[in-house]
């Protein structure tokens, strides 16, 4: 290098120096900027501007932090862990305009910064639906911090609350609302989550929101908030008026796009950007959800952050170029995530789905010309990481591999599927950070054993959360089960059934009483013949009610109403049936066929019973090896209900043969 490009390098460094690149915006887009910035130049200066009165925080994780999962000090997202003579934040400060000629921007107190590049990176706010009574009292939105604090203490004191929006956010918003003094309900449109999710999907992830207490209300859209001053009920499209107290408006956002739209930048729904995210002006780009690239907006963070690295990398002087982003979504429920990938948007060649509505599993895998171009995700599922990466690759599969899916639910065989821990060290784990595989298996090897732990350590998990699956394959954590509904009924009523068993075994037969101070004994219960006919033919059609639960799984047109419901009905029925057991028999095991009828009979309520208490408490146990003891109770159970109906039969022919 030349004396003078050495003069004209030394001069540039010189001028970064003392003009920074300004950030509008201090969420976690323009924080990953800025921090992009300071870590790849030695010379270049930061100015960022946040409109809130605090510091960056990671809003991405609001869910959490009014659920109660985070604290205030886990939410916090700042530039950087060290102070920087390169980085100035401005807390509380609103830029309201832009003056392109000096190359300067002017806060709300009539301050001035000059820019060398700039970076819009304003978010978005809150779409308001045009609902009469939108603006009353009590009625809340949720994109910040101030919404959250609202929030919780809204929580604590309102007993009725009503979500607009069944998005990830609505849902999100409803599950860290609910307590259990308190209502919550989700209008519901159409589906759940996305237009994408079928019949089963739906039922699936329906499934698993009631179970935490959630009341959804599907087509039948609020048009109404009623009330004097604040609200107090909300009028649905068929007329029914539910009493509230609270409405939670999470029904989609809209770019920041007010002081681009002043300035008049060229906007459509977002702010418009090149290849490199520079806007139609000089030295002006936009990032994240304000920003508009070939017609697409996100609204999730992680398209931001690709957009932020390929910004930095053109303001550095490398020119790659951006040709947009994965849709990633994700939604927890009960530490059950929901994933939806790629592109399921549009038409794909073929569509394969495996449910398994017992597991709470859904999956959907989206085909075009053999390459898997998008998938959806209800419940864990070991091979994600490795569809992602087919899916990146655009590698393609046999069909042949579409067939097994479809019947078992898995792409490859388990021999074939590689782990997280087999993938190479610069595998990365969470695009967020950039925290590679190599980097979690260090951690671990410090002594960074349970998920919080590696996830303060590395950063992985911590802004959007959508590796934290991985991050629990890494540490072998097994994921909890769906909680069934009616679990604690289903538990109390197995447990009985249980010890009625242990009591018909252990006791003994009722004698015959001597008494003739009464017309009818109690012992002409089982030995009277019309009285055991009563016991025997009531015996027989709860066998057959009870029977109707295995119809009900395996036959299409039976598939009427929720199986947890059913459960419960059969739990209850099993009791019964043991109450008229011993009414018929009077603690008599009963000899030959009689004896055998009883052992099967009793058998299958034993394992039934342990599979209910099994069951109803699966959530709590997360056991691998205890969840396939269930199997095998189910497995013998259902044998021995097969075996009963022939052996009843043969008991009702014997006893009027002879």
């Amino acid at each position: 290098m030349t004396t003078a490009q050495l003069d004209a390098n030394t001069a540039l460094k010189a001028s970064f120096a003392k003009t920074p690149v300004v950030i509008i915006g201090n969420g976690p887009v323009g924080v990953k900027a800025a921090q992009l910035i300071l870590e790849q130049s030695d010379y270049h200066h930061v100015a960022i501007y946040g409109e809130e009165q605090y510091k960056p925080y990671n809003r991405v994780q609001l869910s959490l932090f009014l659920s109660g999962k985070l604290d205030r000090q886990q939410l916090a997202n700042p530039v950087s862990l060290k102070k920087s003579s390169r980085l100035t934040e401005y807390i509380g400060k609103r830029i309201v305009d832009i003056d392109f000629k000096t190359r300067q921007v002017i806060d709300q107190d009539g301050n001035t910064q000059r820019y060398s590049k700039l970076i819009f990176a304003t978010g978005s706010s809150a779409f308001i639906p045009n609902l009469k009574g939108v603006n009353k009292k009590d009625v809340y939105t949720f994109r910040s911090i101030d919404d959250a604090h609202k929030l919780i203490e809204c929580r604590e004191q309102k007993k009725s609350i009503f979500i607009i929006g069944c998005g990830a956010l609505g849902l999100e918003t409803a599950l860290a609302m609910k307590t259990p003094s308190n209502k919550v309900m989700v209008g519901v449109r159409e589906k759940l989550l996305s237009r994408q999710l079928d019949a089963s999907a739906n039922t699936i992830l329906r499934d698993r929101i009631q179970s935490s207490g959630i009341e959804l209300i599907f087509k039948d859209p609020i048009i109404e908030i009623n009330g004097s001053e604040k609200a107090e009920s909300v009028v649905l499209q068929s007329g029914r008026n539910i009493a509230i107290d609270t409405v939670v408006i999470c029904a989609g956002i809209r770019p920041n796009v007010t002081l681009a739209k002043k300035l008049n930048l060229k906007l459509n729904k977002g702010i418009l950007v090149d290849d490199h995210m520079l806007t139609d002006e000089e030295n002006i780009y936009a990032i994240g959800e304000c920003a508009e690239h070939n017609g697409a907006t996100y609204g999730i963070v992680a398209p931001g952050f690709e957009q932020a690295e390929n910004c930095v990398n053109h303001i550095l002087g490398v020119y790659s170029k951006y040709r947009g982003s994965v849709n990633n979504l994700q939604l927890k429920i009960q530490q059950h995530h929901t994933n939806i990938y790629g592109d399921v948007e549009s038409e794909p060649d073929k569509v394969y789905t495996y449910t398994h509505r017992l597991q709470g599993v859904f999956r959907k895998i989206m085909v075009k010309d053999n390459r898997m171009v998008g998938y959806i995700a209800i419940g864990d599922w070991n091979e994600q990481v490795q569809i992602k990466e087919f899916i990146q690759e655009k590698r393609r599969v046999p069909a042949k591999r579409f067939k097994l899916f479809e019947q078992r639910g898995l792409v490859w065989d388990k021999s074939e599927v590689k782990s997280l821990k087999e993938q190479p060290e610069e595998y990365i784990v969470c695009l967020c950070k950039s925290v590679t595989r190599g980097e979690l298996t260090k951690s671990m090897d410090a002594g960074n054993r349970t998920i919080d732990s590696l996830c303060d350590n590395t950063g992985a998990g911590l802004t959007c959360g959508s590796c934290k699956p991985l991050v629990a394959q890494m540490l072998d954590t097994p994921l909890a089960n769906l909680v069934m509904r009616h679990h604690n009924s289903i538990f109390a009523a197995s447990i009985i059934s249980l010890l009625m068993i242990a009591l018909l075994l252990l006791n003994q037969p009722i004698a015959s009483s001597i008494s003739v101070q009464v017309d009818w004994k109690v012992e002409m219960l089982w030995f009277d013949n019309f009285w055991k006919q009563v016991s025997g033919y009531t015996l027989l059609g709860l066998c057959i009610l009870g029977g109707m639960l295995s119809v009900r799984k395996r036959v299409k047109a039976m598939n009427i109403g929720n199986l947890d419901n059913w459960r419960l009905y059969h739990s209850i029925i099993g009791v019964i049936a043991l109450l008229i057991l011993v009414i018929h028999t009077g603690f008599r095991l009963g000899n030959n066929l009689n004896f055998a009828l009883m052992v099967v009979f009793l058998a299958a309520t034993t394992t039934g019973s342990l599979v209910g208490v099994f069951m109803s408490k699966s959530h709590h146990w997360t056991d691998l090896k205890l969840r396939s003891h269930r199997k095998w109770w189910s497995r013998i159970h259902y044998t021995l209900l097969w075996l009963l109906p022939a052996l009843l039969a043969y008991h009702i022919f014997v006893v009027y043969y002879f």
